[in-house]
């Protein structure tokens, strides 16, 4: 009994797999695309690198 109900449980879940689709990369020209670069390319602020390197050691603490 025990082996058909597990058997029952694989097939349920094959049937009830999930579709994914993948969505195309915009392209971007121009004045966009100088204003996407420059985003991009800004530094981080202080606050936010003291901020990253705090979660930086939490993480590493946690991973030992």
């Amino acid at each position: 009994m025990e082996v058909e109900e597990d058997k029952e449980i694989n097939e349920k879940e094959e049937v009830h797999s999930m579709a994914t689709q993948i969505a195309a990369t915009p392209v971007i020209k121009g004045a966009e695309a100088v204003k996407v670069l420059k985003e991009a390319d800004r530094k981080p602020s202080l606050k936010s690198e003291k901020g990253a390197k705090k979660l930086e050691r939490i993480f590493d603490r946690m991973m030992k």
